[in-house]
């Protein structure tokens, strides 16, 4: 799909670079868990620690480049901004760890019940995508609706059920849309 999103987007003449933008995805998803802990920094009073994140990015992508762009060109210097995002990842989230106490036992059931709440209603949009014909995007848009519904019919099952899961925040976050 790189190919023909890169030719649709950026011409012909782009079609080269589908693999450097591969590993620039794995890049910018690796720095988006990254900015998920700087708030959690900033508010425990501790903005140093996005600061040290930066400067170890800083320094892991200059030398990155420096070694890796002679040797593999413009597909190395996009394995250096995965090394780098991938550091400040692996420094901020032992930050976070280790000022949050946090106890993996203590996530495992709500991690549990969105797994599967997830899987269900994943299997049951590849079925949908795979198979269904849509005539308009009004249909298309109804059954993912109605996947979304099953996603938090299920969300709410566990809470009920089992207690766990995250149902008491999906709780009030439809009491205030309401």
């Amino acid at each position: 799909q790189a190919n023909h999103l890169v030719g649709l987007v950026l011409k012909a003449e782009w079609l080269g670079v589908d693999f450097p933008l591969k590993l620039l995805i794995i890049a910018m998803t690796v720095r988006g868990f990254s900015l998920i802990t700087y708030p959690i920094f900033n508010g425990m009073g501790k903005p140093k620690i996005h600061f040290y994140s930066i400067m170890i990015q800083i320094v892991a992508v200059f030398s990155g480049l420096w070694f890796l762009v002679p040797r593999y060109g413009i597909s190395g210097a996009a394995y250096a901004i995965i090394i780098s995002t991938s550091l400040c990842f692996i420094y901020t989230t032992y930050k976070a760890l280790k000022l949050t106490e946090f106890n993996l036992r203590n996530l495992l059931p709500c991690t549990f019940a969105v797994g599967v709440s997830t899987l269900i209603a994943g299997a049951l949009s590849v079925a949908y995508n795979r198979y269904a014909e849509f005539g308009n995007i009004f249909q298309y848009g109804g059954s993912m609706i109605g996947i979304g519904v099953v996603y938090m019919s299920l969300i709410f099952l566990f809470w009920k059920s089992f207690k766990i899961g995250p149902g008491e925040t999906l709780k009030s976050i439809l009491q205030n849309l309401i």
